[in-house]
């Protein structure tokens, strides 16, 4: 679980630079490449994260809370930086003065969409794993009538015998 969360962590920053966005630009062809790599392994991320019956993640709850915020605050970082630069990560978009938005709001949106869709994807499975992580299975008075049932067993003198 560790070396899938952190190689997507990995894939995530390295398919948001701007060599690689640029060359992606330029070479549409590396957006297969970019799904072929992404998708795998956020779908191994994501099944030891999100708990599908009959299968059960192999990580405890407070586990999978912290890899879903790292996740998630990665994501939010590489937009928060882009998103607030005062100059465009990339070279290949330009953008003409007087058409459309300008490039700080472009840059800005792009940010805030970044954030939103990650919060919609992250947030559910930190709150889901925290709820159920809080809400044990286990009944703290179960030990208490066990107690009481062995010692109904022994009687008033110690152990009964037959």
């Amino acid at each position: 679980m560790v070396a899938v969360g952190f190689v997507f962590v990995l894939l995530e920053i390295f398919w948001r630079m701007a060599g690689v966005v640029d060359f992606s630009v330029q070479h549409s062809w590396l957006l297969v490449v970019e799904s072929l790599t992404l998708v795998p392994v956020g779908v191994a991320f994501m099944s030891d994260l999100v708990e599908s019956p009959p299968l059960r993640p192999g990580t405890t709850r407070p586990f999978r809370i912290g890899a879903s915020a790292i996740a998630m605050w990665v994501v939010w970082i590489v937009a928060y930086l882009d998103g607030m630069s005062a100059h465009s990560w990339y070279s290949a978009f330009h953008h003409v003065a007087g058409k459309g938005i300008s490039q700080a709001a472009d840059q800005q949106f792009s940010a805030g969409s970044i954030w939103l869709i990650s919060a919609s994807v992250f947030v559910p499975i930190v709150f889901w794993n925290l709820i159920h992580w809080l809400q044990t299975e286990d009944d703290p008075d179960d030990e208490l009538y066990l107690l009481v049932r062995q010692e109904r067993k022994q009687g008033f003198f110690g152990s009964r015998r037959p």
